[in-house]
């Protein structure tokens, strides 16, 4: 979504970050000489210009999934989990909002 570098992914590693990753996370992935990194929240603002920043000057592509879309797939898992405590357990559909990327 942000084309910060290369078109292509160096050597073969790609960062991960559900949910709001933009913050340290980003200096984590320079230092993993990652140049794509995914995350949640991406959306350019006052509170992420710092990391959109950094992003630049080390050349890392920055792909956004929404908060919601990231962290959907941890929480269905957690489903098993709980009914295997005995635990009634449901996952409650929901929409990603647009407006973090």
């Amino acid at each position: 979504m942000y084309n910060y570098g290369d078109n292509e992914i160096k050597d073969g590693i790609v960062a991960v970050v559900a949910g709001g990753g933009l913050g340290e996370a980003i200096e984590e992935v320079a230092r993993n000489k990652a140049n794509v990194f995914v995350t949640g929240i991406t959306a350019k603002n006052d509170h992420s210009k710092k990391s959109h920043n950094f992003a630049k000057k080390h050349r890392i592509n920055i792909l956004g999934g929404t908060h919601y879309s990231t962290e959907r797939f941890a929480y269905i898992s957690m489903i098993d989990y709980f009914k295997r405590l005995g635990l009634s357990s449901n996952f409650i559909e929901d929409k990603p909002v647009m407006e973090d990327m």
